[in-house]
């Protein structure tokens, strides 16, 4: 039987985004961010940092308002009261419909608490291949910054040949820095995603299964 465990979602993006925070308090502290703003000047790496923590607030609000509605439904089922949820709850929402409505497409009450529960998500999944586009993005602005620098080139001396190298080197910085970082707030917000869905899946189940034995 699908168990539900309302604190299990929230308490694990608590985990994430607490260890995030000492990890970003670590790199203030020994100076690396400010290193990493001087090491690329296109801001498509704050970009990415920016729309990681903003998505990740997000995802902690949706986890909590989850772990609200399962708390609401777990207590009235344990009591054996699903039938007084509240309406505007969405598992109380559902039961409404599809037990004093026997006539109704409970198919399409499916669909309408589907998306109750994960409509939203179609955004936070849009912003985490954001993430990774924006990081691929900045691969190919740090390409073009090198090939920017071997154009500015005329004669191929020993002082032109050093300038180069380092036109080169930030700019194979820039790509590097922007796809590590970019791959790495895709992986970690696509993981969240994954389980907050996967909550959600069992909710939806856990619902439905009560409807049907109500």
């Amino acid at each position: 039987m699908n168990t539900l465990d309302p604190d299990r979602i929230f308490l694990r993006w608590c985990a994430v985004f607490g260890l995030l925070m000492f990890i970003t308090y670590v790199l203030w502290r020994a100076g690396i961010w400010d290193t990493l703003n001087s090491a690329d000047s296109t801001g498509i790496t704050q970009a990415i940092v920016v729309f990681f923590f903003l998505a990740l607030l997000w995802l902690g609000n949706r986890s909590y308002v989850l772990r609200a509605q399962e708390i609401v439904f777990l207590k009235h089922r344990e009591q054996g009261r699903l039938a007084v949820l509240p309406k505007d709850s969405w598992a109380g929402e559902y039961l409404c419909a599809v037990t004093r409505h026997p006539h109704v497409d409970k198919a399409v009450c499916q669909q309408t608490l589907g998306e109750r529960v994960q409509g939203r998500h179609e955004i936070a999944w849009w912003v985490n291949g954001l993430l990774l586009k924006l990081g691929l993005l900045g691969t190919v602005a740090g390409f073009i910054l090198m090939s920017l620098q071997v154009g500015k080139v005329a004669t191929f001396d020993l002082d032109k040949i050093q300038t180069l190298l380092k036109g080169m080197t930030y700019g194979m910085g820039v790509a590097l820095l922007t796809t590590l970082v970019g791959l790495c707030a895709n992986i970690i917000l696509g993981w969240m995603l994954l389980l907050l869905d996967r909550e959600g899946d069992k909710f939806i189940v856990a619902v439905t299964q009560a409807a049907e034995a109500s």
